[in-house]
């Protein structure tokens, strides 16, 4: 059977979160029909004994802990895994660990040369080295008892939902990740585009200014600004106006929150602000527009 292989205490293995190495995965798709990204399935007991491991240099994972609470004790930092927690491991980082307490289950993703140039394309990392542990997350804990579901019924819903499910984990992932600088050129693509968009959705609610926005691609602000004009088709401040505003309606519609706290939410500095930008674009004031949603949503 096909194995992830990794290299501990200078000795290169298979895959295993014991010090021995005996462990075997409780499945590896390998071992099955599976036609998505690679994977296996491990309980991780305890561990009192301090090991140094890798994997294989050019080889990334990505696991994602599916039961139990386990706290990992390494050489520079903690890190306690719970249900829905994501770790990122890369060829080309050591990964010291002191002790780790707790038992736990974990589906760990190989992610193919092919898949990880398609995030890269995307604004994904060029590396994991140096990605910090995501926060707990159902949907992510789904996504992966989803393949793992998929895998171990033997794959009856075929390649091309095998393939899915695969994206959706990676591109789930992408979106959780912090943002990274990025090389531009020429012109955004697409990846870049949707990689600039992910970032300033994710700081509506800060003081953006167009250096911030110009910065992650790499860029002088008057490059940026010609740039950015051409692959969205307004400026870069035109852009996050309208996107605090579309943020504002969710907020309006789908919250009871005042007027006050969604104009913080959202990036403006008073409510008299959001106020006169609200009504310029929509043509009413916000309350009107929150009173005639409300009121239509709770209509039979």
């Amino acid at each position: 059977m096909t194995r992830f292989m990794m290299q501990l205490n200078g000795k290169v293995r298979p895959l295993s979160f014991d010090v021995e190495g005996r462990q075997q995965p409780m499945l590896a798709s390998a071992q099955t029909s599976w036609a998505g990204i690679p994977f296996e399935v491990h309980d991780i007991p305890p561990c009192e004994e301090s090991w140094d491991g890798e994997p294989l240099p050019g080889e990334r994972a990505i696991t994602v802990f599916i039961e139990g609470t386990r706290t990992w004790q390494f050489a520079e930092h903690e890190f306690v895994s719970t249900p829905g927690a994501v770790t990122f491991a890369d060829g080309s980082r050591r990964m010291p660990l002191i002790r780790a307490t707790g038992q736990a289950r974990a589906i760990t993703f190989k992610l193919p040369t092919l898949h990880h140039e398609r995030m890269v394309k995307d604004g994904g990392p060029e590396s994991f080295a140096s990605l910090p542990a995501l926060a707990a997350s159902e949907s992510a804990r789904n996504l992966a008892l989803a393949i793992y579901s998929e895998a171990a019924t033997g794959n009856c819903s075929g390649s091309a939902y095998a393939r899915s499910l695969s994206d959706a984990l990676i591109y789930y992932v992408l979106e959780r990740l912090p943002s990274s600088p990025m090389r531009v050129r020429g012109e955004f693509s697409d990846g870049q585009r949707r990689a600039l968009l992910r970032f300033i959705d994710a700081h509506l609610d800060k003081t953006l200014t167009l250096e911030d926005i110009a910065a992650q691609a790499g860029l002088r602000p008057r490059h940026f600004s010609t740039l950015f004009r051409r692959a969205f088709g307004v400026t870069a401040h035109r852009f996050l106006i309208e996107r605090r505003l579309q943020r504002a309606v969710e907020l309006l519609t789908r919250s009871q929150l005042p007027l006050t706290e969604i104009a913080l939410h959202v990036g403006f500095a008073s409510h008299s602000h959001f106020a006169a930008a609200f009504r310029k674009h929509y043509g009413v004031s916000p309350s009107r527009y929150a009173i005639g949603h409300r009121s239509r949503a709770a209509t039979p």
